[in-house]
């Protein structure tokens, strides 16, 4: 199977962006005693040699969701920390059946691909590591700094963020990002989502800037206004203002719309 291509970028200080080829990113934030790695991408490369590379200090997995593009490379630690509400969903994620059906569909895309069976059955059964609750309000002391953690059901109903209130810097997951999946089974209603986004309002002075799930190198992060405009934009879909215009690919389907700054698919049905 091929290798992921991983490239860091320090955006700050001490805190680092893993671009997983550009199909996702990780985040590690190294403090005195110890490191923060957020999420852990699909698993197909070495990301705890990488970490390693980065710092000595032991390291906490802690993952913003239940997506296989955030938690496959979990089999690599000892252990990481999950939503509570995305436990369920986070077993199904690291079922032999999905991670086969996944890399099923990858493959008709690609179906010239080199594959080695025996590598594809070693991958599918691979099994996660100790999984562990984390909650919103719970913190994570790594010396010199503190990341607080922030529920934002929306993408999935255990999405969190991570904020790092001394560099001003909120890593949002899935639940911030230029074109937002709400139409999938697991994701809440917009309502319940809009209401994650008036909460996180109230913690906007604490952060400048918001990293993505799916940044990459040299990407610049979303401004802290992106709350409003959240808000303003969703409000505007539940009151009806504003209807999704109908997209469909071989994946999924749903209703887009198209704002100046991000865009959302969502589910109709899952409206209020």
């Amino acid at each position: 199977m091929e290798e992921t291509k991983f490239f860091v970028q320090e955006i700050c200080k001490d805190v680092y962006l893993i671009d997983a080829d550009g199909k996702c990113a990780a985040y590690l934030v190294v403090g005195e005693s110890k490191a923060v790695l957020i999420d852990t991408t699909l698993g197909f490369g070495d990301i705890y040699s990488l970490v390693k590379g980065l710092t000595n200090l032991p390291v906490v997995v802690v993952n913003t969701h239940a997506h296989c593009d955030h938690v496959w490379g979990n089999y690599q630690f000892e252990e990481a920390y999950i939503s509570e509400a995305d436990m369920t969903l986070y077993k199904e994620t690291f079922s032999a059946e999905e991670k086969r059906k996944l890399f099923e569909m990858n493959m008709s895309h690609n179906p010239s691909a080199d594959i080695n069976e025996e590598e594809v059955e070693s991958w599918i059964n691979l099994k996660s590591c100790k999984v562990l609750p984390i909650k919103a309000g719970d913190v994570i002391d790594i010396g010199n700094k503190q990341l607080k953690v922030i529920e934002l059901p929306g993408h999935t109903a255990g999405s969190i963020a991570l904020l790092d209130e001394q560099d001003k810097t909120l890593f949002g997951g899935d639940s911030i990002i230029g074109w937002l999946w709400m139409q999938l089974p697991e994701s809440v209603t917009l309502t319940k989502y809009l209401n994650s986004m008036k909460e996180l309002k109230k913690h906007c002075s604490e952060f400048n800037y918001i990293y993505t799930g799916h940044a990459r190198c040299n990407d610049k992060p979303f401004n802290v206004s992106i709350i409003d405009d959240i808000i303003n934009d969703v409000g505007k879909i539940i009151d009806g203002t504003v209807v999704g215009s109908q997209f469909k690919d071989e994946r999924f389907e749903g209703l887009e719309c198209k704002f100046e700054n991000w865009s959302i698919l969502y589910d109709g049905e899952k409206v209020k």
